[in-house]
């Protein structure tokens, strides 16, 4: 049986979460329904050990950009920082 629910969430992460669900040709609450059954059987089954945050971030992996030197960006922000 389906029932309604209402979030309340920001504006930023809902057009995000437009532009994913279109992507990927589900409805937003498809992806929804699918996560919290994979973070409640995870956490019925004991195999819960990561943080909200952590399971969260899987559900929308980001894509490498590609010949994007991090290491050279890091540095130059620790050397505007610190100097």
């Amino acid at each position: 049986m389906k029932t309604k629910l209402t979030l309340n969430i920001e504006s930023a992460t809902i057009k995000k979460t437009k532009a994913y669900s279109k992507r990927r040709n589900k409805s937003i609450s498809a992806i929804v329904q699918e996560y919290l059954d994979k973070i409640t059987l995870k956490k019925f089954n004991g195999e819960n050990k990561e943080t909200f945050s952590q399971r969260f971030r899987k559900s929308f992996p980001s894509k490498p950009v590609k010949n994007y030197d991090y290491k050279k960006v890091i540095n130059e922000y620790r050397d505007e920082k610190y100097g």
